[in-house]
């Protein structure tokens, strides 16, 4: 069983993903027309929705395409790295750094966790960034979710497959995907950003061809 779990007042959980409303056409009253193929009767789109659920975004937020760098220095020669690249901003990765060509806007979505704050986006690399949900998944042993985008003109999201062993190291700010905004974008509170769906070993496996 999947259980999804809040973290922090403004996170929205997942929806269950439901079949598009079809609009009746009484083909009795026209000549040629027939719409009786559609696909919300359709076995494979039906089992789609019943396995898939919607994520959902929680705030109203204005997104760009960024042009980042990746790079390291030690942390006595970031004020001359960061001028000698001509970086506006910069975001410490792992051992390394990122830096944009120019101010992002990306800290407004700073969130209180525990005593301190933390950036709901973060660059990610290769014009990606995370966006940190603020909810956790829970999964059965042996259980995956599969990220998918949903089809948001504007916004790309990066397709994977995590393990119940990734999803704990997002214990402390919850769930996240990974964007890449391809034009300017504005995205509204309660619109669906990206799909997920649950599955299975074997199906990872059926995939990977083995």
């Amino acid at each position: 069983m999947t259980q999804f779990h809040i973290k922090f007042p403004w996170a929205i959980c997942p929806r269950r993903m439901v079949p598009k409303t079809e609009v009746e056409i009484p083909e009795e009253e026209f000549k040629w027309l027939a719409n009786g193929r559609k696909s919300s009767n359709c076995a494979p789109v039906a089992l789609v929705s019943s396995i898939g659920w919607s994520v959902i975004s929680p705030i109203d937020v204005s997104l760009s395409p960024i042009d980042d760098v990746q790079f390291k220095c030690i942390d006595s020669e970031l004020e001359n790295t960061m001028s000698t690249l001509g970086l506006a901003e910069v975001w410490r990765r792992g051992e390394s750094f990122i830096g944009l060509k120019s101010k992002s806007g990306l800290r407004l979505f700073d969130f209180k966790v525990d005593d301190h704050w933390e950036p709901m986006f973060l660059p990610n690399g290769e014009g990606t960034i995370e966006w940190r949900l603020g909810f956790d998944i829970i999964l059965d042993t042996g259980l995956y979710v599969w990220i998918q985008g949903a089809e948001f003109e504007g916004l790309d999201v990066v397709q994977g497959i995590i393990s119940s062993k990734i999803l704990s190291r997002m214990s402390k700010t919850g769930f996240s995907i990974a964007i890449r905004p391809t034009g300017a974008v504005h995205i509204r509170a309660g619109d669906t950003i990206a799909r997920i769906f649950i599955v299975n070993k074997d199906f990872i496996k059926l995939n990977s061809g083995c």
